[in-house]
């Protein structure tokens, strides 16, 4: 939660935002305000839906790690989600 956004990263990976939608950090698609949490859509670049397992959120952006890796970017100027990097590995336990 952050004071202008929040996101939510339900039980079964799928992720919700809300809040102020300026510069599209909600990942909503357009920049309007929301008070009521909307899904996320994320995609893997092949199209099928993939999970999320964490979310961090900063002023104007929020950064997604996916349960095969990958870490998203929300963009926070178009409002899209953009993948980062291909893979992220395990350390430890």
């Amino acid at each position: 939660m952050h004071k202008f956004h929040s996101v939510f990263v339900s039980h079964d990976g799928r992720v919700f935002s809300c809040g102020h939608g300026q510069g599209g950090r909600l990942g909503l698609g357009s920049e309007v305000a929301t008070l009521t949490p909307s899904a996320v859509r994320l995609q893997n670049s092949d199209g099928p839906s993939v999970a999320c397992t964490m979310a961090c959120v900063g002023r104007d952006h929020t950064v997604l790690l996916t349960e095969n890796g990958t870490v998203s970017l929300v963009n926070c100027w178009r409002g899209f989600v953009m993948t980062l990097f291909c893979k992220m590995n395990r350390v430890g336990n």
